[in-house]
C-alpha cells in the first residue's frame, strides 16, 4: 500500500457573507463546500472539514471555546465541529430543519452544551442544544431538530450573534427589514426584547460584546458600565451604529449627549429607548453612536478589547477606536474600491478579511502601523486544468474564477502562490506550458491567448533558490490588465523592479503583490468557430495544438500551429464527430493523441514535412465520453479515461489491438502517468473526487497486473476531478484540481 500526505491545498474564500472566522491560533473559512482551516503564522492551508454538500455560507467560532466551530450551507444544514485533539476536527454534530440556504450561525459554548442559532433564507431563526460530549466514539454525527423556531415572516436574518446578558442569554439578529432584532433567553427560549431602528438599509453584520472595565474610561465610552453588552450593526446604507444595553439604572447615564447626538442627525425613531425584564431585573435598549466613513455597503463588523472593526464594499476595512468620539484609528484594503471586503475578524494584534473572487488579506498591527502579511490563495470557483512547468519547478491552475494562478515552493520549503498571470473576463479552461516561462490558456472564448514570463517574475528569488529562471532576450519588466480590457499588457520596468523587491523579502506574498504579478500576452491563435475546449503543447515547444466546443464533424478539427511562426503547418486535422476533449503530445513529440465527446480516440504522426497525419483512429473505443488521455513515459503505450468507469490502456505500436481494461466504481474524469526506477505509477481520478494510485513493473507493452490504492478521501477532493498530474523529475508528487475550488499537491511515498 501506498501513503500519501498533502502539500498543498489551494482554494480561495467564499463570496458570502460571514464566510470567516478566526479564535486563537486558527483562521477558518468557508471554501466551496469544505471548510478551510489555517495558521495566520504559515498562510497555508493545512486541513480542509469535509461533510457539507453545497457551499458554504458561514463560518462561526462558538463563543466561550477556540476549538468548536459552527458552520451552515446552501445544502441547508448546519454542522458543529470539534477539535477533539489539536488540529484533529470532527463533526459533533448535524443542524436539521430548515427548508432554504443557511445565511448566519453563531454559537456560545457552557461547559460542555453547545447553544447553536441559525437563521436560512427560508424566513426562520432555530435554536439547538448540543451535548458536546455525546457521540464522541461515533463515526456519524448526531442529527439534532431545532429546540425552537422563529419566525422572521417575509424577513430575513442576515447576521446572527450571542452574548451574555448578566445570567441571560442574549440573540442579536439583523434582518433586511433594516433592523436590529434583540432576543433574551428566558427558561431555555428566547423571546423577542427589543427591535432596534435606525438603519435606512438591510442590516448585514451583527456583532455583540459584553463591555469591560477599561472600555468605561475613555470618553465616547464613558458612560458604559462593565457588563454592558454593545451591539455594533452594519448596513447596507454604509453605516455602522452602536447600541447600548445595560440595567435601566445605568441606562439613564446616557444623557443628554446621547440625545444631542441623535438630535442633530434627526434621528428621531433613535431617540426611543427599549425596556425589558429578565429574572426580575429593568434593562434598556438604546442607540449609542453612529459611525460613518465607509463609501459602500458595511459586510461586516467584529469586537476585540474595545475596539471595532468593520469591512465594507468599498474595499476598506476600518478599525473604530473611541477617543472623546469614535474614530477610524486605521483604514485598510484596497484605496481604489477595486476588491470589495465581505468580512473582517480578529486576531491577537491582527486583522483578516476576505473579498470577493476568493481573495483573503490580513495585517499585523506593529506599533501604530498596520503591516500587510501573507494568507493563503486559491481560485473562488472550480479549477479546469493544472500543469507542470517542464522542469516541475512551479505548477499552473486554471479555474471558472477567470483566473490562472501559479504555484511554487517559497525558500524551499511551503507551496505557496508565486504570480497571478491571468486575470480574464472569461471562464478558463485549459493550458499548458510551450516553454518553462510561456503558456498557451484556452477560455471560454473562440481564441487561445499566448502568455510569456516577465522579468518581475524572473526576480522572485525567493521561490527560486538555486534554480534561476531564464528568459528569452527581449522579456518585458511587467505587465497590467486594461480597465475593461481582456489582454494583459506590457508595463514599465519600475513596476517589476519594486514588486520583486517585495518578494525577495522575509515573508511569503500578500493578495495585494499577486493582484499585480500579471504575465503580458504575447500571441492570439485563431482559427476555430466555437470556443475553446482544449490546448496541448509539444515538449520541445514547437507544436501547439487545440480543439473547440462542436456539434457537428466540420467544428470538431483539431488545429496545429507552429510555435517558430505562430502559423499552421498542415490543415485542421478532422476525424472526430463532436467535441475533442483531450489533446496529448507523446514524450518523444512524435505522436499526438486525441479523445472527445465521440467516445473515439485519434493517434496522428508528425511527419518528415513539418505536418501531421492520421495514423489510427479507433471509434467506438469507450461506451461513453472520453475525459482525458495520457502516455507512458516511454512512449510505449497511452491510457483513455471514460465516464464508463474505465481506463483503457493501449499499445502505440498496433493500437488496433484490444486494449488493457482498468474497471473503476465511478465515472473517471481525469488520468496521468509517471514511471521511477522501473515502476509504473497511474493515478485516476473520479467523478465523486476520489483518486486511485494504480502501481505497476516493467515498460514497454501495456501491464496486466497493477496493484491498486485509493489515497484517503480526507486527503482529496469532493467534486469531480478535472486534471491529475505527476510533477516531472524523481519525486512522486501528483497535482490535482477539482470543481470544489482546490488545488492539491499530494506527496506519494511507496512502501
Amino acid at each position: 500500500m501506498i501513503s500519501a500526505h498533502t502539500e498543498l491545498i489551494a482554494v480561495g474564500c467564499n463570496s458570502t457573507s460571514h464566510a470567516l472566522d478566526w479564535a486563537g491560533a486558527t483562521v477558518a473559512y468557508g471554501a466551496g463546500s469544505f471548510i478551510a482551516l489555517y495558521r495566520p503564522e504559515e498562510a497555508v492551508v493545512h486541513t480542509t472539514l469535509r461533510g457539507h454538500r453545497e457551499r458554504v455560507n458561514c463560518v462561526r467560532f462558538a463563543r466561550g471555546s477556540q476549538a468548536v466551530l459552527v458552520t451552515g450551507s446552501v445544502d441547508r444544514t448546519a454542522r458543529v465541529w470539534v477539535e477533539r485533539q489539536p488540529g484533529s476536527w470532527q463533526c459533533a454534530a448535524e443542524l436539521l430543519g430548515h427548508a432554504e440556504a443557511i445565511e448566519a450561525v453563531a454559537g456560545a459554548v457552557d461547559e460542555s452544551a453547545l447553544t447553536a442559532v441559525t437563521a436560512g433564507t427560508d424566513g426562520t431563526i432555530r435554536v439547538f442544544q448540543v451535548d458536546l460530549n455525546e457521540g464522541l466514539d461515533k463515526q456519524q454525527p448526531q442529527q439534532l431538530e431545532a429546540r425552537q423556531v422563529i419566525e422572521t415572516g417575509k424577513h430575513t436574518a442576515l447576521s446572527l450573534d450571542l452574548a451574555q446578558l448578566d445570567t441571560a442569554q442574549l440573540l442579536c439578529a439583523g434582518s433586511t427589514d433594516s433592523h436590529v432584532h434583540v432576543f433574551v433567553q428566558r427558561d431555555g427560549v428566547f423571546d423577542r426584547a427589543a427591535r432596534l431602528a435606525g438603519h435606512a438599509g438591510w442590516t448585514a453584520a451583527v456583532a455583540a460584546a459584553q463591555a469591560g472595565a477599561r472600555d468605561t474610561t475613555q470618553g465616547a465610552t464613558a458612560h458604559w458600565r462593565a457588563g454592558d453588552v454593545i451591539v455594533a450593526s452594519g448596513s447596507h446604507d454604509r453605516m455602522v451604529r452602536l447600541w447600548r444595553i445595560s440595567r435601566t439604572r445605568e441606562a439613564q447615564a446616557t444623557g443628554l449627549r446621547a440625545q444631542l447626538d441623535a438630535a442633530a442627525r434627526g434621528d428621531e425613531l433613535a431617540l426611543q429607548e427599549q425596556t425589558f425584564c429578565v429574572a426580575g431585573r429593568l434593562y434598556a435598549a438604546a442607540a449609542d453612536a453612529v459611525l460613518a466613513g465607509h463609501e459602500g455597503r458595511v459586510h461586516g463588523v467584529r469586537w476585540r478589547d474595545g475596539r471595532l472593526a468593520s469591512a465594507s464594499a468599498d474595499g476598506s476595512a476600518m478599525v473604530w477606536a473611541a477617543q472623546s468620539v469614535w474614530q477610524p484609528q486605521a483604514r485598510l484594503g484596497d484605496a481604489n474600491g477595486r476588491q470589495a471586503l465581505l468580512g473582517v475578524a480578529w486576531g491577537a494584534d491582527s486583522l483578516a478579511a476576505y473579498g470577493i473572487r476568493g481573495s483573503l488579506h490580513a495585517w499585523q498591527q506593529q506599533g501604530a502601523r498596520w503591516e500587510p502579511r501573507a494568507a493563503p490563495s486559491g481560485h473562488a470557483a472550480g479549477v479546469q486544468d493544472v500543469c507542470w512547468e517542464p522542469q516541475g519547478r512551479y505548477v499552473l491552475s486554471v479555474g471558472l474564477d477567470q483566473t490562472a494562478r501559479l504555484f511554487a515552493q517559497w525558500r524551499g520549503a511551503r507551496w505557496h502562490e508565486a504570480a497571478r498571470p491571468q486575470t480574464h473576463g472569461h471562464d478558463m479552461r485549459r493550458a499548458a506550458f510551450v516553454t518553462p516561462t510561456a503558456y498557451v490558456a484556452a477560455a471560454d472564448e473562440k481564441v487561445a491567448r499566448v502568455l510569456a514570463a516577465t522579468r518581475q517574475f524572473a526576480g522572485l528569488s525567493a521561490f527560486w533558490e538555486g534554480a534561476d529562471v531564464e528568459l528569452p532576450a527581449g522579456a518585458l519588466a511587467g505587465a497590467a490588465q486594461p480597465e475593461l480590457g481582456l489582454s494583459n499588457r506590457a508595463a514599465g520596468p519600475a513596476h517589476g523592479a519594486v514588486d520583486a523587491a517585495a518578494a525577495a523579502d522575509a515573508a511569503a506574498p500578500t493578495e495585494e503583490q499577486l493582484q499585480r504579478r500579471l504575465w503580458p500576452e504575447a500571441e492570439k491563435l485563431y482559427g476555430h468557430p466555437n470556443d475553446v475546449l482544449a490546448v496541448a503543447a509539444s515538449h520541445d515547444g514547437r507544436w501547439v495544438a487545440s480543439s473547440c466546443r462542436a456539434a457537428r464533424p466540420p467544428h470538431a478539427a483539431i488545429r496545429i500551429v507552429a510555435t517558430d511562426s505562430w502559423q499552421p503547418p498542415c490543415a485542421p486535422l478532422a476525424v472526430h464527430a463532436l467535441s475533442v476533449t483531450a489533446l496529448r503530445f507523446s514524450p518523444d513529440d512524435r505522436l499526438l493523441l486525441s479523445a472527445g465527446r465521440d467516445r473515439s480516440w485519434a493517434l496522428f504522426a508528425l511527419s518528415a514535412s513539418g505536418a501531421f497525419r492520421l495514423l489510427h483512429h479507433r471509434p467506438a473505443a469507450h461506451a461513453r465520453i472520453v475525459w482525458d488521455v495520457a502516455w507512458a513515459p516511454d512512449a510505449a503505450f497511452f491510457a483513455t479515461a471514460s465516464r464508463d468507469k474505465s481506463v483503457r490502456l493501449w499499445a502505440a505500436a498496433s493500437p488496433a489491438a484490444e486494449p488493457v481494461v482498468l474497471a473503476f466504481p465511478e465515472p473517471v474524469t481525469a488520468v496521468d502517468m509517471a514511471q521511477r526506477q522501473g515502476v509504473l505509477l497511474l493515478a485516476a481520478a473520479l467523478e465523486s473526487g476520489r483518486t486511485f494510485v494504480l502501481r505497476a513493473q516493467g515498460s514497454g507493452s501495456p501491464p496486466r497486473s497493477w496493484a491498486p490504492s485509493e489515497i484517503s478521501p480526507l486527503l482529496m477532493h469532493a467534486a469531480p476531478v478535472r486534471r491529475v498530474a505527476w510533477q516531472p523529475g524523481a519525486s512522486w508528487l501528483l497535482a490535482s484540481a477539482s470543481d470544489d475550488h482546490t488545488v492539491r499537491l499530494t506527496r506519494i511515498s511507496l512502501p
